[in-house]
């Protein structure tokens, strides 16, 4: 089986034959080996036929009382259905390699046991390999003639039981071996999870019942799997779809935490700013009275001037919040929002060119009308876009995108300014909270902005980044009409 595994053959083929001491005594046995179906060597087989069982076939079918010797090609005794004489066969053996090969298959004269015999010897050729020499020994009282028994019928007889053993090792191949390879190979592929296999062998014997069951077993294995990712894209969709609700959740909390900022602090602005106001304009009035006078010291109309500008400031601080106080209601009519985008955009065009802005559009070709009020609109625009400005002290890129899908509007104003951190993007829209230096603003118009987008159901996104810039998105939903509220 080493030399048949090893690539080792005759010159008829791809086999090997050659006489082997077995478990179950002298053999000649035939190895060949087995191919898949790319040409690999992937095992073999090994035929073997008992050359004691084959000694008694020859001898009950055409020797009689004549008896057989098997030698290797030194001439040693291999087996013989003679009887062990005294001595052993080294006399025999002896006898043997003294005959020339010239001589052979002539009959010569022999005295074994006490008796006469005759014996004659020929090549022992399988598949064109000599595997030693054959011997016939028969009394000399049973010997007719010479050509009793030549040297081609034992040939034939060999041949025959040779061509025998191969056939019934070919038949043993095809109907064990492949079936086998077979299952190896598509065993293989299930393993790689390909469950699409069907072996496809229909036998009543062992082989056809373990095909059907790993048939069976393939087919319960691609139903599990079919159903194991069934649930898993369920469990998949289930999981998306929550976290599409927590984030509306979310949304709808922080934009009811903003809502209760910005009514609080509305009550409060409405109930103090005309008791604010007042008193203030006759601070500044009284100042502004008193620098006229041509005979103040100059500390004095330093101080009075200090005096009547921070009464103007207060002024316009509070100015600001009686607007934010008195938030008026939408009024809602039939506008082009890429006008109002347009329009937003030339109101801030000073500040853009002055502060060395490249902006760039993207605005649809056709209009987009829908029912809001477009001043109100116009003016979350320019906030947004004002502070897009102050977030680019060096210069920059502002990009302008007006885009509408499944009933909303969303505008979209991107800067690569300075950017915020995540604790600064949770109080942008709170009253009164601002990142610009002391004196520049008062902190209410995202604080406005986020209010007027609420009244027209609407929301404000925001994606930043520090160092890198910030992205508002408005989302307003496309009405065609104004919806109708019923009376409380």
């Amino acid at each position: 089986m080493k030399k048949t595994l090893s690539g080792v053959a005759d010159e008829q083929g791809d086999k090997y034959a050659d006489f082997m001491n077995t478990n179950f005594g002298p053999a000649l046995v035939t190895g060949s080996p087995i191919y898949d179906e790319q040409r690999n060597l992937v095992g073999g087989a090994l035929i073997g036929t008992s050359l004691s069982q084959f000694l008694v076939n020859m001898k009950t079918q055409g020797l009689g009382s004549g008896e057989v010797i098997f030698f290797d090609n030194q001439k040693h005794i291999f087996i013989t259905s003679l009887p062990e004489p005294e001595g052993g066969y080294h006399a025999l053996e002896i006898f043997a390699q003294t005959i020339p090969q010239a001589d052979m298959p002539r009959v010569h004269p022999l005295e074994l046991y006490g008796r006469p015999y005759a014996i004659t010897f020929t090549e022992l050729l399988i598949r064109k390999k000599q595997l030693g020499w054959l011997g016939v020994a028969m009394p000399s009282d049973y010997v007719v003639s010479a050509e009793a028994l030549s040297r081609n019928a034992y040939i034939l007889i060999f041949s025959l039981g040779a061509v025998a053993m191969i056939l019934l090792g070919y038949i043993l191949s095809q109907s064990i071996a492949q079936p086998i390879l077979k299952l190896r190979s598509i065993t293989q592929a299930v393993a790689a999870g390909d469950l699409n296999q069907d072996i496809g062998i229909h036998r009543s014997d062992e082989i056809g019942e373990l095909a059907s069951a790993f048939d069976i077993m393939t087919i319960r294995l691609r139903e599990r799997t079919a159903e194991a990712a069934r649930l898993y894209a369920e469990a998949i969709q289930r999981n998306k779809e929550l976290a599409e609700t927590n984030e509306r959740l979310r949304a709808t909390q922080q934009q009811l935490i903003q809502s209760e900022k910005l009514a609080a602090v509305g009550q409060l602005t409405a109930g103090i700013v005309h008791d604010v106001k007042n008193p203030l304009t006759v601070i500044k009035g009284v100042a502004e009275l008193m620098l006229t006078e041509d005979n103040l010291p100059e500390e004095m109309r330093s101080e009075l001037s200090l005096i009547r500008d921070s009464a103007v400031k207060a002024n316009n601080i509070v100015s600001d919040l009686l607007k934010f106080s008195r938030q008026s209601k939408p009024e809602l009519e039939m506008h082009d929002l890429r006008a109002t985008v347009e329009a937003a955009l030339r109101l801030t065009a000073f500040p853009i060119r002055k502060g060395h802005i490249q902006v760039y559009k993207d605005l649809p070709e056709e209009p987009i009308e829908m029912i809001y009020d477009d001043q109100q609109i116009e003016q979350v625009l320019v906030n947004i876009i004002t502070n897009a400005i102050h977030a680019m002290p060096n210069g920059g890129t502002l990009r302008v995108n007006l885009s509408a899908s499944n009933g909303v509007a969303a505008i979209a104003i991107q800067d690569t300014g300075v950017g915020m951190t995540p604790e600064i993007q949770m109080r942008i829209f709170d009253p009164f909270f601002t990142t610009k230096p002391e004196g520049e603003g008062t902190g209410l118009g995202l604080s406005v902005s986020y209010g007027i987008i609420t009244n027209h159901e609407g929301r404000i996104d925001v994606h930043s980044v520090a160092g890198e810039g910030s992205t508002f998105t408005i989302l307003l939903p496309i009405r065609q009409s104004a919806p109708v509220k019923e009376n409380p």
